[in-house]
């Protein structure tokens, strides 16, 4: 698992800038994060592609192609021609380790000029890698807008959400599957791309709250074998089509949307936890 805490380079304004145009082709993935479990990949970010056209590179470069959060459909930081505008400035993170479990708290302050927010993503990993829980809070001092939590899979994951619309069935090609859950926000399976090489279509798990939410938990579970009895797909497997036109971080057609806010996972256990509950 890898997690993006690292602040941008300095602005020219700051300390030790960079070059003008030495960021041209930074992103704006601040606390955005990558999933593997073995030599399968589940949980990615949308690549980059340099080369491309002008709208699809930026389009890479937007929060919204990065496993994070996106609040107001704003870049936590400004895209421009030359380089970042706005950025973040401050970057925090602190990682603790209980009982083999890891646990990881930090934030970003790339809204808190244009929208007063910051935003705090704690993660829980269990000793065994098996169970992942999260938490992504917008702090405010006055209610902020609408966000959506993202999660963009890798082309060769196969998704598809739960009979019951509470969660999202993630098969890896080794044969293991994973249950997704989120709570206080709706569950949709989007289309989004892969641009790793040859852009590949694939989806994304979006978890979209409503103006004025502070905070969603979600969870990401290995399911043990003879578990699945009760995690009958919904709609066929597979990418929908038009999704290879998509670009990434534009509104797009949910694939298919669960009408209920999801199953509620536990919170993410504090640093002296003991591990998490069966379900």
């Amino acid at each position: 698992m890898i997690v993006d805490c690292g602040p941008p380079p300095p602005h020219e304004s700051g300390p030790g800038p960079l070059p003008r145009g030495a960021d041209r082709w930074h992103h704006a993935g601040t606390l955005s994060f990558e999933m593997s479990v073995g030599r399968d990949r589940l949980i990615v970010n949308c690549g980059a592609s340099p080369l491309a056209e002008p709208e699809w590179r930026d389009a890479l470069r937007s929060t919204a192609a990065h496993s994070t959060l996106v609040l107001a459909d704003t870049n936590s930081a400004e895209l421009r021609e030359d380089g970042l505008g706005r950025r973040p400035e401050v970057v925090e993170a602190e990682r603790q380790e209980a009982e083999g479990a890891q646990w990881l708290d930090a934030t970003h302050d790339g809204w808190k000029k244009i929208l007063g927010a910051v935003h705090r993503r704690r993660l829980w990993l269990s000793e065994s890698g098996d169970d992942l829980r999260g938490e992504d809070a917008v702090e405010a001092e006055s209610p902020a807008g609408g966000f959506a939590v993202r999660f963009h899979l890798h082309p060769t994951v196969k998704a598809s959400v739960l009979e019951d619309g509470r969660g999202v069935l993630l098969r890896l090609p080794s044969g293991t599957s994973w249950r997704m859950r989120g709570e206080g926000a709706a569950l949709a399976l989007e289309e989004s791309l892969y641009a790793a090489g040859e852009p590949q279509p694939t989806r994304q798990v979006v978890l979209q709250a409503e103006p004025g939410t502070q905070s969603v938990q979600w969870a990401i579970r290995r399911v043990p074998p003879g578990e699945l009895r009760g995690d009958t797909p919904g709609r066929a497997e597979g990418t929908a089509p038009g999704a290879q036109k998509g670009i990434p971080g534009t509104p797009s057609r949910p694939v298919q949307e669960a009408p209920h806010k999801g199953a509620a996972p536990e919170p993410a256990p504090g640093p002296a936890a003991s591990g998490p509950r069966e379900d």
